[in-house]
C-alpha cells in the first residue's frame, strides 16, 4: 500500500469482496484517486520501450511471469502469452527459469524518444478586461509583469486589452514612470473578428513577437500623461476612438476570446500547448443582454461560453479564468462551462471579492507556467473481473474507452476512477499508465503502475480495509458531477440531494452499521454543511471550489471538504525542524511553532489562542486579544510571512490571511467553522451530525 501511495495511487479500500453481489450490497463503490504526474523519487528508469500485450494492449511489468524456455511472458491483465524476446531486462529467479516480483506493486518509468515532431512550443494569450477601477490597476500591472515568467520558459506571449470603461491613457497615467518596456505586444480592441480571420499566418504570428511594434508600445510606458497622450495620439488610437460606437457590440468577452483563438491558430504540428488566460473583475458581457430572468440569463451565458470552450478544444487550446474584486459575482457557471469544454481549463477567484497583490502575482505566474509538460494522456486497464465505470478529472476521451487525453499536465491533478466488480475475483490486477512530454524536452516520459487488487470473502476484513477519507472524497466528487454538464456543480440544492442519496445508499448497504460507513457519512456531512455546499460564500466562489474539488488530489480535497483548526504554540524543543512538505503545519514546525488540532467550532476562539486553519486555497491565522508571544513581535504576521512562500507554490496558489480578534475580515475564517454548534461547541456539532445520520436511516 505504501508503494502505491508513493506512486500517487490511493485506494478506497485495501481489498474487494470476492463475490460481485456481496461487493454491490455494501453500497460503496471500489475505486481510487490517482495523481498520475506526481514526482516520485528512486523510481526505476528504463530507456527502451516496454513490450505491449497483443491482446489487451497492456504493458509488460515485472509482475508478469516469464518463461525463459519458451521465451513467452504472460500478461497479468488478460493472461495472454506474448513474445518475451523484446523485454529490455528479464529478471531471473533463483532457478533462472521464470521471473516475477514477490511484491504486488510494480512502478516503472520509461524515457523514450518522441515520435514525429520534437518541438514543444507554447503560445499564451493574456486577456485583461478593462472594466476595472483605478484601485485594481496594480493587479493588472502584476499580470503583465508575470508574463515574463512565461517568456523565460520559451513561451510566445501576447496581451489583449478590451473593454470601454478605462482607456489606454488611463492605464498609462496610472503607472509610475518606468524605463522598462513590456516584453509582450498589446492587442487593443481595434481588431474585429472578421479582420483577424482574414489575416495571414505570418500576420497573426507577429502579435506574439517581442521585437515587433505593430499595435502599440507597452500599455504602461506608451503614454506619460493624459495631456501628452491627447496631443500625440497615434493613428491606432484614432482608429480605436472611431470604432468605439460602431463596434460597441464587439467589446465583449466572447468576442475577445474569438479574436484570441483566431490569433492563436497555427499549424498544430508546431505547437503542443495553446492557452488563453483571462483576468476579469466582474460579470462578463457576452451579448445576451435584455433577459430579465436571472436563470435564463445565466443559461444563455453558459451556452455561449460552452460553445467557445468547444471551439478551443477543437484546436487544443485551454481556457483559464481568474476573477478578482468581483464582489457582486462573475458568472462562474458560464466561465466554468468554457473551461471544462476546453478540456482542462480552470476558474479561480479571490474569495469574497478580495485579493492581495502577492496573491494575484502568484496566480498569474501559476497560470503562465502551470503546465510543466506540453500535454499528455493516461490509460487505465484492468483484469476482466473489474470494469472501469467512469473517470472524473480534467481529461477528454482518447482512442478507446480506457484512454484519455490531458491538454494541461500538472503534478497535482487528481483523477477519480470508479470500478465495478463484474466477476468473481481471483487474481485481479489494475494497470495505470501516464505519458507526458516536458517543456523543452525531446523525450516522452511514460510511467506504468501495475498492482494486484487484494480480495477477501470476509466482509469484516473488507470493512477494516476501507479508507474513509479517500472513499468519501470519491463519493463527494461523483456526487458533484452526478449530472455532468447539467447543474450539479452550479445548483446547490441538486448537489445536496445527490450527496444525501450517496449517504443513504451506504447506510442502507450491508456495511451501513459499521464505524467505517459512519466515518464516510461524516465526511459527506461536512461537505454538505461546509462552504462548498453551504451558504457561507457567494455562489460563484462556491462553484469555483466545487470544480476544484473534482480535480483535486486527496490532500487538497480533504482541506476543501473539512479544514482542520490548529492551536499554535511555541515548539517544546529548541531545534527547528526541516520543512519537509508544503503542508502549512510542517512549514510552521520549521520555524519552531507547533500546531495541535482543536474543535473546528466557535468554542475554540478564545482570547488567549493563536489559531490556524488551512482551507487549501486559503490559510488563515487568527490571533486572540490576549495572545502575547514576548517582545514586540507580531506573531500572526510572523506566521503569515513564514507561510506565504510555500502557499504561493501550491496548485492553485493559496492566499494567506492574518486577523486579530474582532476584526471584520476574520469572517473569512469564521464562515468555515462549524455552523451548527449553537453555542454548545463540539457537543452541538456531534448532536447535529447524529440527527442528520438518523434522518437518513
Amino acid at each position: 500500500m505504501m508503494e502505491l501511495r508513493r506512486a500517487g495511487v490511493e485506494l478506497s479500500s485495501g481489498v474487494v469482496l470476492k463475490d460481485p453481489g456481496q461487493q454491490q450490497q455494501t453500497g460503496l463503490p471500489f475505486g481510487l484517486i490517482w495523481t498520475p504526474f506526481n514526482a516520485v523519487n528512486d523510481i526505476k528508469l528504463v530507456s527502451e520501450r516496454p513490450p505491449q500485450c497483443t491482446a489487451c494492449q497492456g504493458l509488460y511489468s515485472r509482475l508478469c511471469q516469464v518463461n525463459l524456455v519458451t521465451m513467452l511472458w504472460k500478461c497479468v491483465l488478460c493472461r495472454a502469452l506474448n513474445d518475451a524476446r523484446h523485454i529490455p531486462t528479464i529478471p531471473q529467479d533463483d532457478e533462472g527459469s521464470t521471473a516475477r516480483m514477490n511484491s504486488e506493486v510494480d512502478v516503472a518509468e520509461y524515457i523514450l524518444p518522441s515520435e514525429g515532431n520534437t518541438r514543444v512550443d507554447c503560445r499564451l494569450m493574456f486577456i485583461i478586461d478593462e472594466h476595472i477601477g483605478i484601485d485594481e490597476i496594480e493587479m493588472a500591472k502584476i499580470a503583465e509583469i508575470a508574463t515574463s515568467a512565461a517568456i523565460a520558459r520559451g513561451y510566445e506571449v501576447a496581451l489583449m486589452l478590451f473593454g470601454e470603461a478605462t482607456s489606454l491613457v488611463d492605464f498609462g497615467h496610472a503607472r509610475e514612470p518606468s524605463d522598462e518596456e513590456s516584453p509582450v505586444q498589446i492587442i487593443l480592441d481595434v481588431l474585429a473578428p472578421e479582420e483577424v480571420a482574414q489575416m495571414s499566418a505570418s500576420e497573426k504570428d507577429s502579435y506574439f513577437s517581442a521585437d515587433a511594434d505593430l499595435v502599440s508600445d507597452s500599455v504602461w510606458s506608451a503614454v506619460r500623461s493624459k495631456q501628452e497622450a491627447r496631443k500625440e495620439a497615434t493613428a491606432k488610437e484614432r482608429i480605436r476612438n472611431r470604432r468605439r460606437s460602431s463596434q460597441k457590440r464587439e467589446r465583449r468577452l466572447d468576442i475577445a476570446l474569438e479574436i484570441a483563438l483566431e490569433l492563436l491558430q497555427k499549424d498544430l504540428s508546431d505547437y503542443s500547448t495553446l492557452r488563453v488566460a483571462t483576468l476579469l473583475s466582474g460579470r462578463p458581457s457576452l451579448g445576451v443582454e435584455g433577459l430579465e430572468d436571472e436563470e435564463e440569463f445565466e443559461m444563455a451565458l453558459t451556452s455561449t461560453m460552452r460553445k467557445i470552450g468547444k471551439q478551443a478544444a477543437s484546436m487544443r487550446a485551454v481556457l483559464d479564468f481568474f476573477c478578482f474584486a468581483a464582489i457582486h459575482g462573475f458568472a462562474a457557471s458560464a466561465l466554468l462551462a468554457a473551461a471544462v469544454a476546453s478540456g482542462g481549463g480552470i476558474v479561480l477567484s479571490a474569495m469574497h471579492g478580495l485579493s492581495s497583490h502577492e496573491h494575484v502575482s502568484s496566480v498569474f505566474r501559476f497560470i503562465t507556467v502551470r503546465a510543466f509538460a506540453s500535454g499528455g494522456r493516461i490509460e487505465a486497464r484492468s483484469s476482466k473481473e473489474l470494469e472501469l465505470q467512469h473517470v472524473i478529472g480534467p481529461a477528454v476521451e482518447g482512442e478507446d474507452a480506457s484512454s484519455f487525453k490531458i491538454p494541461s499536465v500538472e503534478r497535482e491533478i487528481g483523477f477519480a476512477l470508479f470500478y465495478e466488480v463484474v466477476g468473481s475475483v481471483e487474481s485481479c490486477f489494475i494497470q495505470l499508465v501516464s505519458e507526458r512530454r516536458d517543456v523543452g524536452s525531446e523525450c516522452v516520459t511514460v510511467r506504468c503502475v501495475t498492482f494486484k487488487v487484494g480480495k477477501s470473502t470476509s466482509e469484516d476484513v473488507y470493512t477494516r480495509s476501507i479508507r474513509p477519507v479517500i472513499a468519501a472524497t470519491m463519493l463527494a466528487k461523483r456526487s458533484l458531477l452526478k449530472s455532468f454538464g447539467a447543474s450539479a456543480l452550479t445548483r446547490k440544492s441538486e448537489a445536496e440531494s445527490i450527496v444525501d442519496s450517496a449517504a443513504i445508499s451506504l447506510i442502507d448497504g450491508s456495511i451501513g452499521s459499521t464505524a467505517a460507513a459512519k466515518a464516510i457519512v461524516r465526511c459527506l456531512y461536512d461537505l454538505r454543511r461546509g462552504v462548498l455546499l453551504g451558504r457561507q460564500l457567494h455562489k460563484d466562489d462556491a462553484v469555483c471550489l466545487r470544480a476544484l474539488l473534482c480535480n483535486a488530489e486527496p490532500s487538497l480535497a480533504a482541506k476543501l471538504i473539512s479544514p482542520r483548526l490548529l492551536k499554535l504554540e511555541k515548539s517544546s524543543t529548541n531545534n527547528e525542524k526541516n520543512i519537509s512538505s508544503g503542508d502549512a503545519e510542517h512549514v510552521l514546525a520549521g520555524v519552531g511553532i507547533e500546531g495541535h488540532e482543536v474543535a473546528g467550532d466557535w468554542t475554540s476562539l478564545q482570547p488567549d489562542s493563536l489559531l490556524m486553519m488551512d482551507a487549501g486555497t486559503e490559510i488563515f491565522i487568527w490571533q486572540g486579544s490576549q495572545v502575547s508571544w514576548g517582545g514586540n513581535i507580531d506573531i500572526a504576521e510572523y506566521c503569515r510571512s513564514a507561510l506565504v512562500p510555500t502557499a504561493t507554490k501550491r496548485v492553485p496558489p493559496a492566499q494567506v490571511w492574518s486577523f486579530r480578534e474582532g476584526e471584520s475580515m476574520s469572517r473569512m475564517m469564521l464562515c468555515r467553522l462549524s455552523p451548527d454548534s449553537a453555542g454548545q461547541g463540539a457537543l452541538g456539532s456531534e448532536q447535529s451530525f447524529e440527527a442528520y445520520f438518523r434522518s437518513l436511516e
